[in-house]
């Protein structure tokens, strides 16, 4: 039970649950009697209401002095002892309803019209600057009277457009003509009367401007033009939070400016009469359930545990009996996978490490019997031809001396690429990079196999720009001439082999173009594996150890570079590799 992981997240899942309950229950009882007078003497909707009211007082009066009628009249309409007190503790407005002094508790809000709580105020405006706190820029009776003016006009062309519309008259004063259409309104000029500036307004709005560029300078931001509204049009283009960090400091001159025509903040606190107050009391039927629901909570959380649990342990038994049989069934067993939990995941990867285990094992025994294919044909001939030697059937002279130099070079070839092939897996391939001039490298390798080029008639054509590259020059050396030699194999006797080398976006790219007999779609992916030949019969007349190909893969990938096929049968065949590397113009290298 203890290595059973249902057992043991069963048992995690009732401590858990169990601790869980029990603090809970405990917690309860602990602060449901401290918190049961709050909540029966104060709702949220009844001290929004108080809140919102000493607010609006607030932002039209430049003090709390004769707060006293308000508080009084809500304290009657909501029930509650209410107590208004400067932050300094000094107490400003105090309305009793049947008690001697207020309980001592946590405050139910600062009341400061310049920062409103949006949790009690939900209209609250994104400065948090309640809209009544208009200070200075309230319109005198002129200003007033030449906007209603504008108002009428504005109304009377958008309901001669719209078909209805009306005006709504904002805190300072300014009036607002809504329509039902924005387009006619702007066009009617509601904009215009929305933005109007003053001249009451001008040495208001000039103040407030200052004051803003002040701290758009500290913030190394452009200055900003405000209109009647409090709106403003940058003199630059922002991003956004270059407007959000204007705006911010617009609000902040905003209350630097209103702070003198606003009263200061003040702490509210709100509680209900002592004779209305309850507490909370269990009782031994409250207790008994308590304990019922405890009870059946623990037993559905078992119930639940158990039946995830049972689900969560099938799959990993499924591995589990997976794993035991792959060393007998030699990783070819699967395991069947639902779902896209963590463990379906773990499953699919369980699978997709059988499946390439199993492709492993199968290169690997193709691997050895290509290499034991491989060999066996030059050690036949050397054999066949040293016993022919023994048993006096063939001359010990210089032509039996090279055949046998043949077969031994072609077997120390094959070897020396097996050699370089394990190197590249253990990841021991080491490169000499260095600067070189590339045309010099390119052909050296084409004179190397021109004498395989000119017995068929093939002509090799190199194109090459004047440049130079930072790469091990014999690894690319290498990697060219088994591109050729593989393209002069698979050309017709009189054909061209084109090599093509060019510089693009940092990387040297390397062409080999052949016109001969091409390779077919279905075996382009395969044409740098190892030992793989187009031919179905491995015939060595038709190609070499089929190494070639995959020693420059291996030698390009350790370029951190890739390779590319492409071709169209008895057409063009073009092979490429592409290198990163720097690439400099040949005339600014240094000779080597």
């Amino acid at each position: 039970m203890r290595r059973s992981l249902l057992a043991r997240l069963s048992v995690l899942t009732l401590v858990v649950t169990v601790v869980s309950v029990g603090a809970t229950a405990w917690l309860a009882t602990l602060v449901l009697n401290r918190g049961i007078h709050q909540a029966n003497g104060r709702s949220h909707a009844e001290v929004a209401t108080v809140y919102r009211t000493l607010v609006r007082y607030g932002a039209t009066h430049r003090g709390w002095a004769g707060v006293e009628p308000v508080v009084d009249a809500l304290s009657r309409r909501t029930k509650q002892q209410i107590e208004l007190t400067a932050l300094s503790d000094r107490r400003l407005a105090v309305v009793r309803t049947g008690a001697r002094t207020l309980p001592v508790g946590s405050p139910a809000a600062i009341v400061d019209p310049l920062h409103v709580d949006a949790g009690l105020e939900r209209d609250a405006p994104a400065s948090r600057i309640d809209s009544a706190a208009v200070g200075p820029l309230a319109l005198t009776a002129a200003d007033r009277a030449q906007l209603d003016q504008m108002a009428g006009i504005v109304l009377a062309c958008v309901r001669a457009k719209a078909g209805s519309a009306r005006i709504v008259v904002a805190a300072s004063g300014r009036p607002e003509v809504v329509s039902p259409n924005p387009r006619v309104g702007r066009a009617c000029g509601t904009a215009k009367l929305a933005t109007e500036l003053l001249p009451d307004q001008q040495p208001v709005i000039g103040e407030l401007t200052l004051i803003t560029d002040d701290c758009l300078k500290v913030h190394k931001l452009n200055g900003i033009a405000i209109a009647g509204d409090l709106s403003w049009q940058p003199s630059a283009p922002e991003t956004a939070a270059e407007r959000a960090a204007t705006q911010g400091c617009l609000d902040s001159a905003r209350r630097e400016q209103l702070n003198s025509w606003v009263a200061p903040p003040a702490v509210l606190y709100l509680s209900v009469p002592t004779g209305q107050r309850r507490a909370l009391v269990f009782t031994s039927h409250n207790e008994l359930r308590i304990a019922e629901v405890v009870a059946a909570v623990i037993v559905l959380a078992m119930g639940a545990t158990l039946l995830v649990g049972s689900r969560l342990v099938r799959p990993l038994r499924a591995l589990t009996d997976a794993a035991r049989g792959v060393k007998a069934n030699g990783f070819t067993e699967v395991v069947e996978v639902s779902g896209n939990d963590e463990i379906a995941h773990l499953t699919r990867a369980f699978n997709q490490m059988v499946r390439t285990q199993t492709q492993m094992q199968e290169q690997r025994k193709a691997a050895i019997s290509d290499i034991a294919h491989e060999l066996r044909t030059p050690l036949a001939n050397i054999r066949a031809w040293l016993e022919a030697a023994r048993d006096g059937l063939a001359d010990n002279d210089q032509e039996l001396a090279s055949s046998l130099l043949e077969e031994a070079m072609l077997l120390q070839r094959t070897v020396d690429d097996l050699q370089l092939l394990s190197l590249a897996d253990a990841g021991q391939l080491q490169l000499h990079r260095q600067e070189i001039p590339l045309p010099p490298m390119l052909r050296q390798a084409r004179a190397a196999l021109s004498g395989l080029a000119e017995p068929a008639g093939i002509t090799l054509n190199l194109t090459c720009p004047d440049i130079a590259v930072v790469v091990d020059p014999d690894r690319l050396r290498q990697i060219v001439q088994n591109l050729v030699s593989n393209a002069i194999r698979h050309s017709y006797p009189g054909g061209t082999v084109d090599i093509r080398a060019t510089a693009e976006d940092g990387y040297l790219r390397v062409d080999v173009i052949d016109r001969g007999t091409g390779i077919a779609a279905a075996d382009l992916p395969r044409i740098y594996d190892r030992f793989w030949r187009a031919e179905k019969s491995r015939s060595r007349a038709a190609g070499g150890s089929g190494l070639g190909l995959a020693i420059v893969r291996q030698l390009v990938e350790a370029h951190h570079g890739v390779v590319r096929a492409r071709s169209t049968p008895g057409k063009e065949t073009v092979l490429s590799v592409r290198i990163p590397t720097p690439v400099h113009p040949l005339a600014s290298t240094h000779p080597l």
